[in-house]
């Protein structure tokens, strides 16, 4: 093109997505779009959602904005695409991803938490990969989100990440068009991302060779394990054997309430539980909810699990470090994963925190060093005539919106103070949180409360 045609003025389109677009994949999916269709111009993370100014032939323009709504990353969420003309001074040479703005009122969404992808999960396992056993892989399509998130427009620098600045290798794929990481915020390998650590009961760290395969075996000699996770800790034991789970009860001063599980993969599970097609679409969905399954009368699993109780909550392995976990051969065949907290009081999700409050329920620690901002607890969900209903909508679901067909004023529902969960909303998105718990003692208060101002704040949400 040359000079004096880049001098005339052109007219081509501001288009203003919103939903959940950050987090998700989108500038990259945009910019690839792009390509594909020879629009020129940029794309941009605002407040008010993702701002794209393009110019191309109309009949090129305008099939560029259908595929926006029809081809949208998987994980995304449009509640809007709008578009207006848009006259450009000079034209672009070519198209930009710039850098985030912060300027505008906050109308966007935080992505959830979702689980390890099939890609990921693939370079996990191979041996040739440089993520090959990294328990903290991820890319646009999966890991952490919501848990990770201070503030928005959803960038690296506005997340927990920010302290882990990325190696020559991951900022190549992070600013590569062509690579699956390509502006992937929670980018990182071994070289340069969060690291685990194995530490006895007192919180001082043990030397192993293999921190993952001191955990399996940990559980596998009837030890409590406290591991951290994606939005907080679990506790777990071996969930097959009826002395580690009477252990855990007594230490957690849980007597009779229902132990969720997890195995490796839907084979195993059919050793336990009997479960149907749309069950296991819903055990291998995004979400990676716990489901609630009919358990099998001749399961080996302990008969403690759920007493009185036929159905047993049950999830897949939904980060790398899980993964892991079960490749060990000495890990049981299915680990109670129940929520690392005192009786009555919120998840611990800092490490100081866990040792102080864990010790004497959790004879060791599995640790890691990337910050958890929000805690989230598992889901959980049974079908009900053939369809889901969420019993607990927190990691996986939460804080994505529910969008009605009316506009709604800026208010803040409360909820009860038992099984706590509160809405936000504004516009025609009800932002709901992720579940809070019962508010009957000081901790979960101050998390109820912090919770709506996090919220609050992120959203720009002032009832």
């Amino acid at each position: 093109m040359s000079n004096s045609n880049r001098r005339h003025k052109r007219t081509g389109v501001e288009i203003l997505v919103r939903g959940t677009v950050q987090g998700v994949g989108f500038r990259p999916f945009v910019y690839n779009l792009a390509s594909r269709f020879s629009v020129t111009g940029t794309v941009i993370n605002t407040g008010d959602g993702v701002v794209i100014q393009a110019i191309a032939e109309n009949d090129l323009l305008n099939t560029f904005i259908k595929a926006i709504s029809e081809e949208s990353p998987p994980l995304s969420r449009l509640t809007s695409v709008d578009s207006h003309p848009f006259t450009f001074d000079v034209t672009p040479e070519g198209f930009t991803i710039l850098a985030s703005s912060t300027t505008d009122a906050a109308t966007t969404s935080i992505p959830p938490d979702i689980a390890l992808c099939d890609d990921c999960y693939n370079e996990l396992l191979d041996p040739a990969d440089r993520r090959f056993l990294y328990p903290f892989i991820n890319c646009t399509n999966c890991g952490p989100r919501f848990t990770i998130v201070e503030t928005i427009p959803y960038d690296r620098p506005k997340t927990s990440m920010k302290v882990f600045p990325m190696c020559p290798a991951c900022e190549k794929e992070y600013h590569n068009p062509a690579d699956r990481r390509f502006h992937a915020q929670p980018n990182g390998c071994p070289e340069c991302g969060p690291d685990i650590s194995w530490h006895n009961q007192n919180g001082a760290e043990l030397e192993v060779g293999d921190v993952i395969a001191a955990a399996a075996k940990s559980l596998a000699d009837n030890k409590v394990v406290a591991i951290r996770g994606l939005g907080g800790f679990h506790l777990a034991v071996n969930g097959c054997s009826k002395r580690s789970v009477s252990l855990l009860r007594k230490r957690k001063s849980r007597p009779d309430k229902p132990l969720a599980i997890m195995v490796a993969n839907s084979t195993i599970l059919q050793d336990f539980c009997h479960f149907n097609d749309r069950e296991k679409k819903l055990l291998f969905s995004p979400e990676h909810p716990i489901v609630l399954l009919k358990r099998k009368a001749d399961s080996k699993l302990a008969p403690n699990l759920a007493p009185g109780i036929d159905d047993i909550g049950v999830m897949l392995p939904y980060t790398p470090l899980h993964h892991l976990l079960f490749r060990e051969k000495k890990c049981p065949s299915a680990l109670v994963m129940t929520s690392g907290n005192a009786s009555g009081t919120p998840i611990c999700t800092g490490n100081k925190d866990a040792l102080k409050r864990l010790h004497s329920i959790a004879d060791c620690f599995l640790l890691h060093n990337r910050d958890i901002v929000t805690r989230v607890d598992d889901s959980v969900v049974k079908m009900i005539d053939q369809k889901p209903l969420i019993f607990r909508r927190a990691r996986g679901f939460a804080p994505s919106p529910v969008t009605v067909p009316w506009q709604l004023p800026k208010i803040l529902g409360c909820g009860a103070g038992l099984k706590s969960t509160f809405c936000l909303a504004r516009e025609k998105s009800s932002f709901l949180s992720q579940h809070i718990g019962d508010l009957s003692n000081l901790e979960s208060y101050d998390f109820y409360t912090e919770s709506i101002d996090h919220l609050k704040s992120v959203f720009q949400i002032e009832p």
